[in-house]
Formats: C-alpha cells, structure tokens, sequence
C-alpha cells in the first residue's frame, strides 16, 4: 500500500508528452524548426508528395499507377 502511495505521490506532479532525442538528424530539424518558425508547430506539419513517371511514361499507366496508388495508400494511413 505504500508503494502505490509513493508511486501515485510522483505522478500527481504531472506527465509530459515530451520526447527528444539529442543528435539525431529528425531532432536537429526540430530544433531548427522551432528556432527559425517558433509559432509553428511539428504537430500540425504538412508534406507535399510529388510523383514523376521515367521519360515516355505515364503516371496513369501499368505499373506507374500501381505504384502511384500503393504509395498514397501508404500515406493516407500515415496521417
């Protein structure tokens, strides 16, 4: 009984969902992120994904668009 009394005692000074991990490159990019947009936040980060076909092909066309509509798949359960 104690234990939980001392366990629930140093949680009740709150949690923080703050994760870092120094030096890596993602975590160099936040920083800078932050320094250079501090109003900005990773949280709400968006991308733009461009797709190029090779030279006298279509996006729309064979494999192109299998690979097109796996790859959105992919990023639709990213979000």
């Amino acid at each position: 009984l104690a234990a939980v009394g001392i366990g629930a005692a140093s949680v009740s000074a709150g949690t923080s969902d703050s994760f870092t991990i120094p030096g890596t490159q993602s975590q160099k990019a936040l920083d800078l992120l932050g320094k250079e947009f501090p109003q900005a936040s990773a949280a709400g980060a968006t991308a733009r994904v461009v797709f190029e076909a090779p030279d006298g092909q279509k996006l729309t066309s064979g494999g192109n668009k299998t690979e097109v509509a796996s790859l959105v798949a992919d990023l639709e359960k990213a979000s």
